[in-house]
């Protein structure tokens, strides 16, 4: 989640493991909107500095930064990584999101995603940078958008894979 951190300009020049991403205005929101595909299909998007949402390579929510948390998942459930605040050395404990934070956070990621679908398919939106230069990543992206459920299944585990 280290990525989740780093600002946009430095996500579409450095992050290497989305091997094409890019940057759009969309006029839903006022940051910048990062989109990266792993070699293997896996998907990160990110609004600005938060929320994140990470996917893996069959679509389903893997990880994410959410109002200034991690959370993972784990066993198709959303999980709060905190750090243990006694610990010499960073250790993350797993605490569940809970049922009424689990439904808030589904709901605006499905809103998040829908909003953004929407204005790829409309083209309401400004590239403002990819990596590589070509192809040209929208239609990747809409077919992708298209093929996600309404609301995206919880990983059993946060890897990539």
């Amino acid at each position: 989640m280290a990525r989740a951190q780093q600002p946009r300009e430095e996500l579409l020049r450095d992050a290497t493991a989305l091997v094409e991403r890019v940057a759009l205005q969309v006029s839903y929101w006022t940051e910048p909107v990062v989109v990266g595909f792993r070699s293997n299909g896996a998907v990160s998007i990110y609004f600005g500095e938060d929320p994140v949402y990470q996917f893996n390579c069959d679509d389903e929510l893997r990880r994410s930064h959410w109002k200034g948390q991690r959370i993972k998942a784990q066993q198709r459930q959303l999980k709060l990584l905190r750090q243990k605040p006694d610990s010499p050395r960073l250790q993350l404990s797993n605490t569940d999101l809970g049922t009424e934070q689990t439904n808030a956070f589904v709901d605006e990621l499905a809103k998040r995603l829908e909003l953004l679908r929407t204005a790829v398919f409309h083209r309401k939106l400004r590239v403002i940078g990819q990596v590589p230069e070509q192809p040209d990543l929208l239609p990747r992206l809409h077919n992708w958008l298209e093929s996600l459920a309404a609301h995206p299944t919880i990983a059993l585990t946060p890897s990539a894979q």
